[in-house]
C-alpha cells in the first residue's frame, strides 16, 4: 500500500472509529521558560485510569500476554490495516490529538526489546503519511503503560496550530551538525540528538541513527534470546527531520506527576486538572530533569 492509499484509508477509517475514542484534549495553558515554551493540555471528562500511582510494568512475558490489549489487533474496533505480516496499524483509544496512531506487532513482543529494522520499515512509511512525530517508550521508567510492543505517531502540527516546542531548541543546537552527527541539547538532563534528511531517509539509515544515539548514551541494544528484557529506560522520539533519545530514571515524581516521551518535546497531556497546578509550581523543565538523568552543563 503506497503513501496516498494509506492516507485515504486512515481518513476513511477515522470517521467510522470515532465513536470508540475516549477523549478530546485541548490547550489549557502555555508555560514559557528561558529554554522553551511548554504546551499544557487538558482532557475532557473521560473514563481512564488515574495516573496518581505509577503503572506497574509486567516484565514476565506470560503474565504480560494475559493482560495484552493488542492481543488480536485485527479484531480491535480501532483497527486500520495490516501493514505487513508482522505489524498492524490502529487508532489510539486514548488519543492525544486526532488520528493518533499506534503501530503494534501482530504477535506478542515485549516493549522492553529495542527497535529493529523490521519495525523501522513501516514506521518510516507512517511518518511520511502524517509528516508527524513517532515515539517509543522503552523500559519500566519510561512512562510506558502497555507491555505489547508498539510505536505511536502524532500528526503535526498538533491540532492544526501548535508544533513541537522542542524543535526550536533542536534547530538552534544542531545548526553546525550534518546528517546523523550526534549533538546534545543545552538542557540539564541527558539526551542525544541527530538530524535526518527527509529526502533520503531509509529504514536502514534510521536504524543506524538509533544505534548511534544509544551508543552515545551507553545504552545497550544487543541482546540474545535469553536477555531480551532491558532494565534501561529511555524515550525515543523521531520526525523526518531529527531523532532524539532521552534516558529516564523515573516514570513519576513523588507527587504522582508522570510523563512519557511527549513531555520531552514540550507537551504535557494532563490526566487531571490538578496536575496543572503541580506542573506550574514545580516547573516543567524541573520535571524533565528529575524524571530523566541529570547532567552537568
Amino acid at each position: 500500500m503506497n503513501t496516498t492509499s494509506l492516507t485515504k484509508l486512515i481518513n476513511k477509517k477515522y470517521s467510522k472509529c470515532f465513536e470508540f475514542l475516549s477523549q478530546t484534549p485541548t490547550i489549557f495553558n502555555i508555560i514559557k521558560t528561558k529554554k522553551m515554551e511548554f504546551l499544557i493540555w487538558k482532557p475532557t471528562p473521560i473514563k481512564i485510569k488515574s495516573l496518581s500511582e505509577p503503572v506497574k510494568l509486567v516484565t514476565n512475558t506470560s503474565k504480560a500476554k494475559k493482560r495484552d490489549p493488542f492481543q488480536y489487533p485485527s479484531k480491535d474496533p480501532l483497527f486500520i490495516t495490516k501493514i505487513d505480516e508482522d505489524f498492524s496499524l490502529l487508532f489510539n483509544k486514548f488519543y492525544l490529538v486526532p488520528k493518533h496512531l499506534v503501530l503494534v506487532t501482530n504477535k506478542f513482543v515485549h516493549q522492553n526489546t529495542p527497535l529493529d529494522l523490521a519495525i523501522f520499515k513501516p514506521a518510516l512509511r507512517i511518518l511520511k503519511v502524517n509528516d508527524g512525530l513517532a515515539f517509543f517508550n522503552h523500559g519500566r521508567e519510561s512512562g510506558m503503560s502497555q507491555p505489547h510492543k508498539h510505536v505511536q505517531f502524532l500528526p503535526l502540527p498538533l491540532l492544526d496550530k501548535y508544533n513541537l516546542p522542542i524543535e526550536g531548541l533542536i534547530n538552534k543546537a544542531g545548526m553546525k551538525y550534518k546528517e546523523r552527527q550526534i549533538f546534545e541539547l543545552p538542557v540539564a538532563y541527558k539526551n542525544a540528538v541527530c538530524k535526518l534528511d527527509r529526502n533520503t531517509n531509509t529504514p536502514e539509515k534510521l536504524l543506524l541513527a538509533y544505534h548511534s544515539l544509544l551508543d552515545h548514551l551507553k545504552i545497550r541494544y544487543q541482546f540474545d534470546e535469553e536477555q531480551t528484557l532491558s532494565d534501561q529506560s529511555y524515550n525515543w522520539l523521531c520526525t523526518q527531520n531529527w531523532m532524539m533519545i532521552v534516558p529516564r530514571s523515573n516514570s513519576f515524581l513523588e507527587n504522582g506527576l508522570g510523563i512519557n516521551s511527549i513531555g520531552y518535546v514540550g507537551s504535557y497531556f494532563l490526566r487531571s486538572l490538578e496536575q496543572a497546578k503541580i506542573i506550574k509550581e514545580y516547573g516543567p523543565l524541573n520535571t524533565l530533569i528529575d524524571l530523566g538523568l541529570s547532567k552537568n552543563l
